[in-house]
Order: C-alpha cells, then sequence, then structure tokens
C-alpha cells in the first residue's frame, strides 16, 4: 500500500480543489485527462515518495474539461482531452493503477501542482460521495459499488 501524507499549509487549498472534483466527477460521472501519441499524461508526485526518497508516477485527472486544457502547455501542449466515465475510471482505471503501484492526482495545475492519492483511496472517497448524494453506477466487474468498497477495504486493512 502506498503511504498517505500531510498536505502542507500553503498547498491546503488543493484539498478544496479535491474536495470539488469529488463532488462534480459523481454529478457528471465522467472524468477527464490527458493523451498524446504516446498515450495517456503521467508526471512525478510532488508530495508522494517512495522510502527511498524517489516520488511516485501519477496519473493526472480533472473533473471539467476546461480545466484539463488549461493543462496542455509545455511537454502537454500536443495532448488532447479525453473523457472517461466514472464507471470505467473506477473499475479500471483506479483499479489499474492500483496495481502499477502508481498515485492520482487530481485537479492539477498547468505546473503539475495537485491533490495526490492512493487509487483505492479515491474508489473509497468517490463511493462515499456517491452515496451520500444517493446516487449509483453501474459496474461491470463487481455486483455494485459496495461490493468493491468492501473489497478494498479488506485490502487495506
Amino acid at each position: 500500500m502506498i503511504p498517505t501524507f500531510t498536505v502542507p499549509e500553503s498547498l491546503h487549498y488543493i484539498v478544496e480543489h479535491h474536495k470539488a472534483f469529488i463532488e462534480k466527477v459523481c454529478a457528471a460521472e465522467l472524468v477527464y485527462t490527458l493523451k498524446n501519441e504516446e498515450g495517456y499524461v503521467s508526471s512525478a508526485c510532488n508530495l508522494m515518495e517512495d522510502d527511498e526518497g524517489v516520488p511516485y508516477d501519477k496519473m493526472c485527472f480533472w473533473s471539467d474539461k476546461a480545466l484539463a486544457e488549461s493543462c496542455m502547455v509545455a511537454e502537454w501542449q500536443d495532448c488532447r482531452v479525453d473523457m472517461i466515465p466514472l464507471s470505467t475510471f473506477i473499475e479500471s482505471w483506479c483499479i489499474g493503477m492500483s496495481s502499477e503501484g502508481l498515485i492520482a492526482g487530481t485537479e492539477a495545475s498547468a505546473e503539475g501542482i495537485g491533490f495526490e492519492i492512493d487509487p483505492l483511496e479515491l474508489i473509497l472517497e468517490l463511493a462515499a460521495q456517491l452515496e451520500h448524494t444517493g446516487k449509483s453506477i453501474q459496474l461491470e466487474k463487481f455486483k455494485d459499488i459496495n461490493e468493491l468498497v468492501q473489497q478494498i477495504k479488506d485490502i487495506l486493512s
């Protein structure tokens, strides 16, 4: 399991942006990312490192197409926005990132500063928001989101 971290006070705004990400993607049931001819964008984490001090790699996601487009600068200038249904994001992306030891980055700025979270923890946050709003999503590999949440809790405990 990837360790959690405490956000420095100077970057506390990223926590608020992350909370907004959770609310918006659950409401719209869509997540946005950037892709170029080499694949989906990733970058080094700014806040999370392994035991040897090496930053984890993170995949970047946004709640809004315009936010994703605003990051299409520098090494991401040749990218296009890709839209991912929330159910696919949860079942395929987050679980896949976890198995590959990647971090999820939400609402990153053009400078790459954004919230960084273990993908399984991200699923738990998304599931809690879906439950809070009374929404349900159809999953292909699990009976429902509760079954997936229970499996994640078993893994993380």
